[in-house]
């Protein structure tokens, strides 16, 4: 199939759409693997939920209890994923040549992971979280999950910032992270997208409190072209989607800025190497299905 890119996938209308023709161009000529689910050794029953394989209901005891229950394998071993998308004002960001902002971009790869899970029987939970709170959904799987999941995924993306009269500080930014991090069970996989603006130590801080947790742990730094580039030039007003804004000459800054975010990038890797947390630089015009795949393939390596 060809290659998908940022730009076509940004045609697609919906979030639905796009996680889907995602999935698709991932998962062609691909099959489920049988680590996970329904081993042959029978151990007990739990309820019905929506979503569930149909072929494991135990319709003997519907017909006694008049209820749906779904006969459970001792080998049942359903992986945890939990995905926690950054809401937070600066995500919202998209500069003038770029196809997707960088929650929609977030919002596309995580529904698209939380898809896959879903499809296989294992758990996605999502946390959407800005600089202060968190939203939860789920757990939740099979194709109801999976549809439950990209909805509120769908919703997040038509967030507006609230206007602010000044910057929330800096080593404020984690806030939502570090309370969404600790509903985190142990032994999950956790995919945090994000683009890491904020207090480095509290996020060194809150990925280590996962990895005490025996999380298996991906940060997907979710960036726009223009902060690696800083294409601007001549006098700019430069605005904070979280507060704060400052005009000047765009060239004064330039070498400083570049000098300065590519110290940052180096910041990020080295935290993630020092939690144990798999990364990658998500520049949000580079194409989605190749991340994807690079995703998944690090889970079946881990």
């Amino acid at each position: 199939m060809k290659k998908q890119t940022a730009e076509s996938f940004a045609k697609l209308e919906t979030l639905q759409l796009r996680a889907r023709t995602l999935v698709e161009s991932v998962l062609t000529g691909t099959h489920r693997g049988n680590q996970k689910g329904f081993s042959v050794d029978f151990s007990e029953h739990r309820d019905y939920s929506p979503g569930d394989d149909v072929r494991f209901i135990d319709w003997k005891l519907l017909g006694k209890r008049d209820r749906f229950y779904i006969r459970q394998f001792e080998d049942e071993n359903q992986l945890q994923a939990w995905l926690l998308v950054d809401t937070s004002g600066s995500m919202l960001y998209r500069s003038q040549d770029a196809h997707l902002s960088k929650l929609e971009y977030a919002a596309t790869l995580a529904s698209a992971i939380g898809w896959i899970a879903c499809y296989q029987r294992d758990q996605a939970t999502l946390l959407a979280f800005d600089s202060h709170e968190f939203t939860q959904t789920g757990p939740v799987y099979g194709h109801a999950g999976a549809k439950r999941f990209i909805e509120r995924l769908g919703e997040v993306t038509q967030l507006s910032p609230t206007p602010t009269q000044k910057s929330i500080e800096e080593e404020d930014q984690f806030i939502g992270l570090a309370r969404a991090a600790e509903k985190v069970p142990r032994n999950s996989v956790v995919c945090v997208l994000t683009d890491a603006f904020g207090d480095a130590d509290q996020l060194k801080r809150i990925l280590s409190s996962l990895q005490h947790k025996n999380c298996d742990l991906r940060l997907l730094h979710v960036l726009d072209p223009a902060e690696f580039e800083f294409p601007f030039t001549g006098s700019m007003l430069f605005k904070g989607l979280e507060g704060g804004e400052f005009q000047t000459q765009s060239h004064a800054i330039r070498e400083e800025y570049i000098k300065e975010f590519e110290s940052f990038l180096m910041e990020t890797r080295r935290l993630c190497r020092q939690t144990n947390c798999q990364y990658w630089v998500a520049n949000t015009e580079e194409q989605l299905d190749m991340l994807l795949r690079q995703f998944l393939n690090s889970r079946k390596q881990s």
